[in-house]
């Protein structure tokens, strides 16, 4: 073997096999989706905003906007070794608490809908919903389905598949006692149920 040769296999033996990323970036970087039918997904932005979406079929509960912020601001700069190659059990990346906090601010257009004018949001909602509440969060890293795919069992080669899970110690969604109006059964799982999301969809 000469120099070239033994350079070479040096640089692969000691090749970096993760990927380094803030956490602001990952909780960033996309939706966090409830299903795979984007119905029931939130969005953190980094100027402090987010998006809240909570629908079924095409009846529409939440398109607001909300307002979060970390307990502790320096978790935000935290650099996360994410292994290019998913775990074969979940891997926690991070763990930390934000405050998050919903607002009337409506999404005026979802999937080409109009919903300016609709009974949504804090019409179906008691005051108490658009409080400021506190949330323990964690970040893993694995191959995850959403909780409503997970729940159907019927799963196919094409049902969408995720590298990044996000849990919450309770749901980012109202609470039961916040709601004005019953919500509809034909939902299924209680929207105040709904812990866990999904990010970072895998290409098939």
């Amino acid at each position: 073997m000469d120099a070239s040769e033994r350079a070479a296999l040096s640089q692969f033996l000691n090749m970096d096999t993760s990927e380094r990323d803030t956490l602001l970036s990952v909780l960033c970087g996309q939706w966090w989706n409830w299903d795979s039918w984007d119905c029931n997904r939130i969005k953190f932005n980094q100027d402090g905003t987010g998006q809240m979406i909570c629908r079924a079929r095409q009846e529409v509960f939440i398109a607001a906007e909300f307002d979060w912020q970390p307990l502790h601001t320096d978790i935000l700069d935290q650099e996360l070794v994410m292994p290019i190659k998913n775990p074969k059990a979940p891997m926690r990346l991070a763990q930390f608490d934000i405050v998050m906090r919903l607002t009337n601010r409506r999404i005026p257009i979802l999937a080409g809908q109009d919903l300016i004018g609709c009974a949504i949001n804090e019409c179906l909602l008691e005051d108490d919903a658009f409080y400021a509440k506190a949330y323990n969060v964690s970040l893993e890293r694995g191959r995850f389905l959403t909780p409503f795919d997970a729940l159907g069992g019927q799963i196919d080669p094409y049902t969408p598949t995720f590298s990044l899970g996000l849990a919450f110690d309770r749901s980012p969604f109202p609470q039961q006692h916040e709601w004005k109006v019953k919500v509809p059964a034909s939902l299924g799982v209680k929207l105040w149920d709904r812990k866990e999301f999904c990010g970072k969809q895998y290409v098939h």
